[in-house]
């Protein structure tokens, strides 16, 4: 009879920095815009192609659809927001 050794986990807590947790709030918010980015983008390309095809727009007029790019000051505004809820206890 053949016995498997128990390998055991031990969960290891490590406490961040308030650096590293401030980089991990810039990219949480950094992540954020870019999701809404993507979106914004899927659902203007659907408006404009279809805008195309029914002849109110063309290929010039894609300015007018596409979503606004968000800035460094943003992503960095939303940081601090969710820095300041993780270290609000």
């Amino acid at each position: 009879m053949t016995t498997t050794p128990k390998t055991t986990t031990t969960a290891t807590t490590k406490t961040k920095t308030p650096y590293e947790l401030r980089m991990e709030m810039v990219q949480l918010a950094n992540d954020y815009f870019t999701r809404i980015q993507e979106v914004n983008t899927s659902v203007a390309m659907q408006a404009f192609d279809h805008a195309i095809k029914i002849g109110q727009a063309s290929y010039q007029d894609w300015q007018k659809f596409a979503p606004k790019q968000y800035t460094f000051d943003e992503v960095l505004k939303k940081a601090d927001e969710l820095y300041k809820f993780v270290s609000t206890k």
